[in-house]
């Protein structure tokens, strides 16, 4: 299993860079998890590609009321997190216990007050549970899933609104493969016009 998937976005479309392309990962272990937009691709013009760089590890932090951040800490499938107190603010640290092998858990054990919990890939943010009460736990668990779609008005780290998640999602397996190019086709103006889509080409296992 490789840990690092190189990705590439190449715009083969009639597009002509007007689509914002939003990739994102589904948090199958929420029950009213929010997608976020991962990576976004913006005015990518014809025959341009964009990296997408897909680290098979994650990272997690916390942050407080007062929007303070904890450290990123290292985050791998299995582990459990505790958010502590200390005497001066707050502590995000991993357990020597392990949790369901393919998710990560993060329990508040504050005596008040909610926290976020943020996910990173890439660093960039993959996945959030908000507002997190005391003795509440959160559980993520992202299967190498990446879905692709051509979203407006969505920049990156936003929160997907829900009613555009009923646009077309093509969605890609990434397990097993070392580098990709995901291409995008069809676009176009007037009648000639055919909706966008996405393919997965150059695949190297």
């Amino acid at each position: 299993m490789a840990a690092f998937t190189q990705l590439r976005f190449v715009n083969l479309s009639n597009d002509e860079g007007i689509s914002n392309v939003v990739f994102f990962q589904k948090n199958t272990a929420a029950i009213h998890g929010n997608s976020i937009a991962w990576r976004v691709v913006r005015h990518c013009g014809h025959r341009n590609y964009c990296p997408i760089p897909y680290s098979w590890d994650t990272d997690i932090n916390m942050v407080d009321w007062n929007a303070n951040h904890s450290e990123r800490l290292a985050a791998y499938q299995g582990n459990v997190f505790h958010i502590t107190p200390q005497r001066y603010g707050k502590r995000l640290s991993v357990m020597p216990t392990e949790g369901y092998p393919t998710q990560i858990w993060v329990q508040n054990r504050l005596s008040q007050g909610a926290v976020h919990v943020n996910l990173y890939r890439s660093g960039c943010l993959v996945a959030q549970q908000r507002n997190v009460i005391p003795e509440q736990w959160v559980k993520f668990d992202l299967s190498h899933w990446l879905y692709v779609a051509a979203m407006p008005d969505v920049k990156q780290g936003d929160i997907i609104p829900s009613l555009f998640l009923s646009t077309p999602v093509t969605e890609f397996c990434l397990y097993g493969i070392v580098s990709a190019d995901i291409i995008m086709l069809g676009g176009g103006q007037g009648e000639s016009g055919v909706a966008l889509r996405f393919e997965m080409m150059n695949v190297v296992g």
